[in-house]
C-alpha cells in the first residue's frame, strides 16, 4: 500500500486509551481512506492500536 497523505484528524480515547486519530489516504483510486489509531507504547514510542 502506498501512502499519499496523512493528517492527524482528532485526538480520541480508545477502550480507555488516549489515542490520535489519523486519517490515511492510499495512492488506490478505487480505496476508501483508512483511520489509523496510535497510542504511546509501553517503551515510551508509538504505536497503531485497533
Amino acid at each position: 500500500m502506498d501512502i499519499v497523505h496523512a493528517e492527524v484528524r482528532r485526538t480520541t480515547n480508545l477502550d480507555g486509551r488516549p489515542c490520535a486519530e489519523v486519517e490515511v489516504v492510499t495512492g488506490d483510486a478505487g480505496a476508501a481512506n483508512l483511520l489509523v489509531y496510535f497510542a504511546e507504547a509501553p517503551d515510551g514510542g508509538i504505536e497503531m492500536v485497533g
